[in-house]
C-alpha cells in the first residue's frame, strides 16, 4: 500500500509511521529498512506533521535496534528540530534517546541548542531539567544526605571558616 500511494520512494504518508511501527513490534527490523531507509524530501497529502516527527522517531528506534546509532542519531534530531507549537511525548523520548546515544557513541552529551532544536522543544527540555535538579536537591534534604554532600564539597569551609574568609578577603584584595 506504501508503494502505491506515494509517488516517489522519498515520499512520506501516514501509512509511514503505521509500518515502522508494526515493524518495531513485529520485531522485523532488517525487513523495514526497505522503506525507512529513503531520504524524506516530500510529505504526501493528508499527513498530519505529528505523524512524520513520530515516523522519524520509530526509524530511530529500528536503527538503534540495528546498531546504527549515526543513522538514529539523526532521526531524533530531525523530531527535535520539527518546529512545532507544543513539545509533545515524542519530543521529550527523542530528547532521552539522542542523549543517551550522544554518550555512547561521541562520548558527550547532546547539546540541544547547538543540535538546531526547535525553541519550544528547547524551552521545555530545559524546564525539565530544572525541575529533576530541583526534585534531586528536595530529596537529597528529605533523606538527611544533603549534609554528607555538603560536607564532601566544601568540607573546609565548615572546619574552618575563618580560613575561608581569609582566602576570600585576599582575592578580594589582589583584584
Amino acid at each position: 500500500a506504501i508503494c502505491v500511494l506515494r509517488s516517489s520512494s522519498e515520499q512520506v504518508s501516514s501509512l509511514h509511521t503505521q509500518y515502522a511501527m508494526l515493524c518495531l513490534h513485529a520485531r522485523c527490523l532488517q525487513h523495514s529498512l526497505a522503506v525507512i531507509d529513503h531520504p524524506i524530501t516530500s510529505v504526501l497529502n493528508g499527513t498530519n506533521p505529528i505523524e512524520i516527527c513520530t515516523y522519524n522517531y520509530y526509524r530511530g528506534m529500528i536503527y538503534m535496534g540495528l546498531e546504527r546509532y549515526a543513522d538514529a542519531i539523526e532521526c531524533y534530531r530531525r523530531v527535535l528540530s520539527q518546529p512545532t507549537a507544543i513539545a509533545h511525548q515524542v519530543h521529550i523520548d527523542a530528547y532521552q534517546r539522542i542523549s543517551l546515544l550522544n554518550l555512547i557513541v561521541y562520548g558527550e552529551t547532546f547539546n540541544a541548542k547547538l543540535a538546531g532544536v526547535g525553541t519550544v522543544v528547547c524551552r521545555y527540555i530545559e524546564m525539565e531539567e530544572n525541575r529533576r535538579v530541583q526534585q534531586e536537591g528536595l530529596q537529597s534534604m528529605q533523606d538527611g544526605t544533603w549534609m554528607e554532600e555538603v560536607g564532601a564539597a566544601g568540607g573546609a569551609l565548615f572546619e574552618n571558616p575563618n580560613k575561608w574568609h581569609g582566602d576570600l578577603m585576599s582575592a578580594w584584595e589582589t583584584n
